[in-house]
């Protein structure tokens, strides 16, 4: 009897965080950039990139519009799942998934929930592999890559991590990025298995989060934020100039760092983050960042989940994030869990994609289905 009434309990904690209503209602107000502000042409998007261009994403549409609407309850959202094999071995490391997506439990009021759990999740530029992630454990990390079968979505390729804990990750063109041990890895995901990799060492935090975009000038521009976490509220915000050479990820320069620093109004919430999107404009060439968190322990049943968007600007010739507007909404463990696994894609129609993923996989159950949710317009 009381394990049927705790499972009621956490059923219905979970419909009250799915029915929770937005941020009260909040006019549109346009931010412009000052003259001072402005960035220089070298730092404007490459807005003419194309679904399925190898080493750049499609841009998005009057962005902070489209982000307004979405904090203002204008997304419609759909749970999604994917399936695996909890006992099987896939290519290319042999890895089960019991072995990267199981670890050790703790009870809360007698219910057990993972550990550790998925630190990312993108929606790719591939149709063939349309989802991507990454998952933390206690020993060896994972990154998992998920195809499109006539049965639904599956896990196509599970790979070991040389870390426990790799950074979130995101997309650039062909490429899924994520950091660890002090490097950014740049997987294929044409190749066979998504087996090719490249890596760059890069001098920065990314705990909290990292993304790409092209510039106009052919370069690419890498902005990661870190340290992840609640515990240290000293943020800050890395900017790289990424080469290519020969069509691959040649090297990371250094371009400068700053500390995080939001609107004194807003809730200390907002200047967490554990992965950004970045966003190009179509038009404009601006550049946005939407840097995700949330709520964690047991708030993971009835919390909130914290998207900030910042405008990419100058101050004092440096590059800088401008906190600019804020979106909060509710998430649980189950299918949304926003504080890990947060992020934006941008769709062929040049519209703006909310993602968040199930946190994790208790290792002593048999469940083969990973649960996420997308917010569209």
């Amino acid at each position: 009897m009381r394990f049927i009434s705790l499972s009621v309990l956490v059923i219905l904690l979970q419909a009250c965080a799915a029915s929770s209503k937005n941020e009260p209602a909040r006019d549109f107000v346009r931010y412009e950039s000052f003259a001072d502000q402005v960035l220089s042409a070298e730092f404007k998007a490459d807005t003419a990139c194309k679904k399925g261009d190898v080493d750049c994403n499609v841009c998005a549409t009057d962005v902070q519009k489209q982000f307004h609407d979405a904090s203002q309850g204008k997304l419609t959202w759909s749970k999604n799942s994917w399936g695996f094999a909890w006992n099987e071995a896939y290519e290319p490391d042999n890895a089960t998934p019991k072995s990267i997506f199981g670890s050790p439990v703790k009870g809360f009021l007698d219910i057990t929930v993972a550990v550790k759990h998925v630190q990312g999740f993108v929606r790719t530029n591939s149709e063939q592999f349309p989802y991507a992630g990454s998952q933390s454990h206690t020993s060896t990390g994972g990154v998992f890559v998920v195809k499109k079968t006539d049965s639904g979505l599956a896990l196509a390729s599970l790979h070991k991590t040389a870390s426990a804990h790799p950074s979130g990750v995101q997309i650039l063109g062909k490429y899924l990025v994520y950091g660890e041990n002090g490097s950014l890895i740049f997987k294929d995901l044409n190749s066979i298995n998504q087996v090719d990799d490249t890596e760059l060492s890069i001098n920065g935090a990314y705990g909290g989060g990292l993304g790409l975009v092209k510039l106009e000038n052919g370069k690419h521009l890498v902005i990661t934020t870190g340290p992840g976490g609640e515990t240290n509220m000293n943020k800050k915000n890395y900017f790289f100039e990424l080469d290519f050479q020969g069509g691959s990820p040649d090297s990371l320069t250094k371009v400068n760092e700053e500390s995080v620093v939001i609107p004194s109004d807003w809730s200390r919430k907002y200047m967490l983050s554990e992965n950004n999107s970045v966003i190009s404009e179509c038009g404009t060439g601006d550049i946005y960042v939407v840097n995700v968190s949330g709520d964690t322990g047991a708030k993971l049943l009835s919390g909130k989940g914290y998207w900030r968007l910042s405008k990419l600007e100058s101050k004092n010739d440096a590059l800088t994030l401008k906190a600019i507007n804020y979106y909060k909404r509710s998430q649980n463990s189950s299918s949304c869990n926003s504080r890990a696994t947060g992020t934006i894609n941008v769709t062929g129609d040049h519209k703006l994609e909310f993602y968040c993923h199930e946190h994790g996989k208790d290792k002593n159950k048999s469940a083969s289905k990973y649960r996420f949710q997308k917010g569209i317009f």
